[in-house]
């Protein structure tokens, strides 16, 4: 599931088994039914999918955050809230952080055989004083990471713990985000 807003258009893409859908410069699209429909009637046949498709991944996101002890309160309540299609993203970023990366994915192993899979799970933080991002394997080999531009990545601890002890969001979500990545270690 993918949505931003990128000079006042709002772009929604929903991937799964059951819909190949996305909402563009109030244009849906459906890939499946080969369907598009403009205005109102795009906005109309858009927010089903999205309330059935936030359902679906609400569920997910509750049973994964219990059992890895993860704090994805924020995308619990972005979940909520995107059934509206026209949210403002910026309502979840704090005044000292730009933006927010929660990636869980699942990668395979190199070194294995076969198709043998490892869940990896990648959270990035952008703030005016620099970036901060850890990933987080299900083998427990966790790496940290700092940036000034989040381009430039370099493994530093130091400058990673520096940087999210200087943090102070007054946003309880982004703070439980913030909490949380000074503690992994």
């Amino acid at each position: 599931m993918e949505y931003s807003k990128l000079n006042n258009d709002i772009i929604i893409r929903l991937n799964s088994p059951k819909f190949r859908v996305s909402f563009e410069k109030g244009k849906f699209f459906d890939m499946h039914n080969l369907l598009v429909k403009k205005g109102v009637e795009g906005e109309e046949k858009i927010k089903p999918i999205v309330r059935e498709f936030s359902e679906i991944m609400k569920e997910g996101i509750a049973q994964f955050s219990l059992q890895n002890n993860l704090p994805l309160s924020i995308l619990m309540k972005f979940l909520d809230e995107m059934q509206d299609i026209y949210l403002d993203p910026r309502k979840y970023l704090d005044f000292e952080v730009i933006s927010i990366l929660i990636d869980v994915n699942k990668e395979f192993m190199k070194d294995k055989p076969g198709f043998t899979t490892n869940r990896k799970i990648t959270m990035e933080l952008q703030s005016q004083k620099g970036c901060a991002k850890v990933i987080i394997p299900e083998d427990g080999n966790i790496t940290h990471f700092y940036s000034l531009d989040c381009k430039e990545w370099i493994e530093d601890f130091s400058m990673y713990r520096n940087l999210l002890y200087s943090l102070h969001p007054t946003i309880s979500e982004i703070n439980e985000i913030v909490n949380f990545m000074k503690k992994v270690i």
